[in-house]
Order: structure tokens, then C-alpha cells, then sequence
């Protein structure tokens, strides 16, 4: 505005003066903020966007300190917060020993013992791995497990996992495949039979383990690498109370298969007292069947607490790039419980589909069905026929409730939000209510 008002009168000698410039200057920086926070930079050029937001901000108080000394009042409060910020989050980090598994050749398992208490599943921590340069950086991760009890016999700690998706979780991916013996003996914190039952409850079957292309081995029975890892958290998590629904329906994308397991973890806890889901769906949607193979003991593992437990979880999951021919489903999972399509589901559909629905409703709406369905049938609705009709109730009673997570990409979460909001009243209250929450997993 001043520039402009300068320019306007001829007043080119103010422009040149060391206020104008000191402006001029904050202002340029700011505006270098606001470039360097576009999505295709923060996505593409993450740690581009981490430096500049830091220099240019620093830079920008301080021009904007000598351009006008009316800003100063305003520059204090603002640093003080911030220190206050990081004062709070060092009291809150903690440095414990970790375990690092290459589960496949582009998924880590990261495993803290020496953790038991005040976290829940699907909460996330920011990590710090302490070796190399990876202590310059932390990135957030989900909690994928609950906490260890006599019936889920899970192991103590934390459980994370982390998906190649940039030079850091590269670099992870590589130190946990070196598996240096002399890094990971854990007698010494007493772990070893803790760590050693985990790996047993998730490689029942034979051939787990896989070979890098360097030879090197991958897989839950890897022997892992050992290192120190700094972590501030937990925060977030999910915000449903799971005890007030009877179904719940998981729909997750790529990563956000972390969040999903952290889901099943928390209703399965939620139902070990009493209450709760007693059918848990899950659709994940995959780009290849490598990524399902390397879950796949997990997936059983939560499978089977789930049958202890009387809750009846099934997968459903896609691959949105398929091969030719379409691979068969991985032997671990159970074949009745599971299933395996070669696309990318409706959402919308989904939601219906898992509704607890009275079996007059369902009548009702399979007539619509009949008078208004043409053209090419639906694949999905297909393969979903003898689940529904599991999921129905008598008309007298209520649906108990559908609680819908989705967790991944923008896309899927947007679509899951879409087709929740998009239910009618009746639909709401014959289900008993309906509960949505999502989780976005994008810069």
C-alpha cells in the first residue's frame, strides 16, 4: 500500500529509504512462506518447506522488528508462545530403545517395549530415531496396538509401522534390514521373552520371511536391529467411543492401514469389557498384494483375539493396481473371514452395505432395487449379498449402532465423510445412530 502510495505521488527517494526496504523485505519473505506451503511443495520438497518456514519466518520477525518499531509489542507475545511450545513438548519427550524389522522390502515394524502406559491405540507420536541423520528429523506414526493384558497376550510396548515414502523412511527401512546382531540383544532390558512371544503370535506359518534383492532377509522372524529413538506424544486418536456401537465399519488406503489396525485393537479392548462392537468390517484398499502379504500374521493375529472374543471381523480388501492374473488370497489369512477384489470400491456403497438394517428395511429396499436397477450390476453389492443378510435384524429391534472410520488418502476419507452425511434420517435411526471419524494422511 505505502510502495503503491509512493509510486503514485513520485515519491521514489522514500522508496529507497531503509524503512521501505525493511518492508519491502518482510514482506518478500512472507511471501516466500506462503510459496513454499503449497501442497505440490510440501508433498514433493517436504524438508524444502520444513527449513524455509523456519528461516523465513525467522526472518521475517526481525525485519519486520527494524522496518517499524510498533511491531516489537506485537513479535514478543508471539515468541514467548512459542518457547513456551517447545518448553512443554521437552518435558514430554522421551528416549527409549526400539526395535527395527523390515517386515518387507518397503515396510518397517518399529517396536518400543519399555513403554506400557499412557498412550491408546490409534493415537500418534513423533519420532526421532537417534542414529545418523535421522536425529534432525521427526515424523508422526500411529499406534497400531493396544496394551498388553493376559487375554490379547500382545507384547509389551508400542508398535508402529512405517512405509517407504521419502529418503527418511528410506534410510529406516535400511538400518532395520542390516540387522547388526551386536545391536539387538535385549536380555539386558529384559525384552527378549517379550519380543519373542510377539514374533511367535505373528509368524505361525512357515515362509514368512522374504529376501531383499540384496539377499538379505525380511520378514517378523528378521532379527531386527536395535537403536534409540526419541518420541514426543501421544496425541490425536480416535474420537468415537466405540462402546456406544455394535458395528463398526473400517475403510482404509494405502498407510492408512495403521490407523485401521489401531481401530480393530481399540474395539476389540472396548469389547474384552463387555460392551461394544460384535462386528467389525474392514476394506482396505491396496496398490499391491505385497503390502497384505507382509500384514498378513498381524491381520490373523487380530483375527483370532477377535473369534476369542465373539466379534465377528472380516476383511475385505482391494487392489486398486491389480496384476494378471489376480493373485490368490495370502494362505495365513482365513479364507471364510477374507476377501480379495481387483478394484477400487464405492464408498458409498460400503456404508450401506454395513448398516444394520431391520430385515423389513432390507425387503424394501431390494424391491426398489428391482424396479429401478439396470445396466451393468454392481460387483461390490455382489460379493456383499450373504454379508448383509447376516447384518440384519428383526423389525422390532435397532440396529445397535454403525460407527464408520476411514483413514488414507484425501479421497477416500472425503467419500467415507460424503457418504455418512448423505444417509437420510430413518436410516440414522433404524441403524441406531451412526458415528463417523476420519483421518486424512496428506501434506
Amino acid at each position: 500500500m505505502w510502495i503503491n502510495q509512493f509510486i503514485s505521488n513520485g515519491e521514489y527517494d522514500q522508496i529507497s529509504s531503509d524503512k521501505s526496504k525493511r518492508g519491502i523485505l518482510a514482506y518478500a519473505l512472507m511471501g516466500m512462506v506462503v510459496i513454499t506451503s503449497l501442497k505440490p511443495v510440501r508433498r514433493k520438497c517436504y524438508q524444502l518447506f520444513w527449513i524455509a518456514h523456519v528461516v523465513f519466518f525467522v526472518g521475517f520477525f526481525a525485519a519486520i522488528s527494524y522496518h517499524t518499531p510498533y511491531s516489537r509489542p506485537w513479535i514478543y507475545p508471539c515468541a514467548a508462545i512459542y518457547g513456551y511450545d517447545l518448553l512443554v513438548r521437552m518435558l514430554r519427550y522421551r528416549i527409549k530403545d526400539a526395535t527395527l524389522i523390515p517386515v518387507d522390502e518397503t515396510l518397517t515394524m518399529i517396536h518400543i517395549p519399555d513403554c506400557d502406559a499412557g498412550w491408546l491405540p490409534t493415537q500418534h507420536v513423533f519420532l526421532r530415531v537417534m542414529k545418523g541423520s535421522g536425529i534432525f528429523e521427526s515424523h508422526p506414526f500411529t499406534i497400531t496396538n493396544a496394551a498388553s493384558t493376559p487375554l490379547s497376550a500382545s507384547p509389551r510396548g508400542i508398535i508402529l509401522y512405517a512405509k517407504i515414502a521419502g529418503d527418511w523412511t528410506d534410510k529406516l527401512h535400511v538400518i532395520a534390514s542390516k540387522g547388526d546382531s551386536g545391536q539387538i540383544d535385549l536380555v539386558d532390558n529384559g525384552n527378549a521373552e517379550e519380543r519373542e512371544r510377539f514374533l511367535k503370535d505373528r509368524t505361525e506359518q512357515e515362509g514368512l520371511g522374504e529376501k531383499l534383492s540384496g539377499g538379505s532377509q525380511v520378514g517378523l522372524d528378521h532379527p531386527g536391529t536395535r537403536v534409540q529413538v526419541m518420541f514426543d506424544g501421544p496425541y490425536g486418536g480416535l474420537k468415537l467411543d466405540l462402546g456406544e456401537y455394535e458395528n463398526v465399519l473400517l475403510v482404509g488406503g494405502g498407510s492408512g492401514i495403521t490407523f485401521i489396525l489401531g481401530s480393530i485393537e481399540e474395539a476389540l479392548r472396548v469389547r474384552a469389557k463387555g460392551q461394544g462392537p460384535r462386528r467389525v468390517d474392514v476394506a482396505w484398499v491396496v496398490r499391491d498384494i505385497s503390502t497384505i502379504t507382509a500384514l498378513s500374521p498381524t491381520l490373523l493375529y487380530l483375527h483370532n483375539l477377535a473369534t476369542r472374543l465373539s466379534v465377528d471381523l472380516t476383511y475385505h480388501l482391494y487392489l486398486s493396481n491389480p496384476p494378471n492374473p489376480l493373485p490368490t488370497i495370502p494362505a495365513i489369512l482365513p479364507q471364510q473371514s477374507t476377501t480379495l477384489s481387483p478394484f477400487r470400491p464405492e464408498i458409498a456403497q460400503l456404508v450401506r452395505e454395513a448398516l444394520p438394517i431391520s430385515t423389513h428395511s432390507s425387503d424394501a429396499s431390494a424391491a426398489t432395487a428391482a424396479e429401478q436397477g439396470s445396466g451393468r450390476p454392481n460387483d461390490t453389492a455382489l460379493l456383499s449379498d450373504t454379508a448383509n443378510n447376516q447384518r440384519e435384524t428383526s423389525p422390532d429391534e435397532e440396529g445397535g449402532g454403525l460407527a464408520v472410520i476411514a483413514c488414507g488418502p484425501e479421497g477416500i476419507v472425503s467419500e467415507a465423510k460424503n457418504a455418512v452425511a448423505c444417509l437420510s434420517i430413518a436410516e440414522r435411526i433404524r441403524a441406531g445412530g451412526i458415528g463417523f471419524h476420519g483421518e486424512c494422511y496428506a501434506l
